[in-house]
């Protein structure tokens, strides 16, 4: 509630978002292929790795990553015998998750998009496997 502008309130985070943009922006190759992963931070970290990543790697970067692990999850898909949606939340909770959370290059990130995925393959017990009331 004491917060004057859009910085107060993201604790400074706008701000970083902006210079990033900036950097990104500033000229056509920067957005194509980014700054290289040898390029120093602008201040705070994004906690964006989306963000992070086509300042790193640029859109080309960002594309190559994203059509990996869409490979990774449909290629998964088709193996899984179970078909629900609910499959998909640790995904879905990641992607999201990793707007506001983590950097690339935290370690844990990548152990979390590997369990995610890794989560799909949990079925449910058929019907006549599942404990009954009597059993519990």
């Amino acid at each position: 509630t004491s917060a004057n502008n859009l910085d107060d309130l993201t604790t400074g985070r706008s701000e970083v978002f902006a210079a990033y943009y900036q950097a990104i922006t500033q000229s056509v190759p920067n957005a194509l292929f980014g700054l290289g992963l040898g390029a120093s931070r602008l201040g705070k970290d994004p906690h964006n790795i989306y963000l992070e990543i086509t300042y790193y790697l640029g859109l080309f970067g960002l594309g190559a990553i994203i059509a990996l692990i869409s490979s990774l999850v449909t290629e998964l898909g088709k193996r899984v015998v179970q078909k629900k949606a609910s499959r998909f939340l640790p995904f879905a909770m990641v992607l999201f998750l990793h707007v506001t959370l983590h950097g690339i290059f935290s370690v844990i990130t990548y152990a979390v998009f590997f369990f995610a995925i890794l989560a799909m393959l949990i079925e449910q017990l058929p019907e006549e496997l599942q404990p009954t009331e009597k059993e519990e």
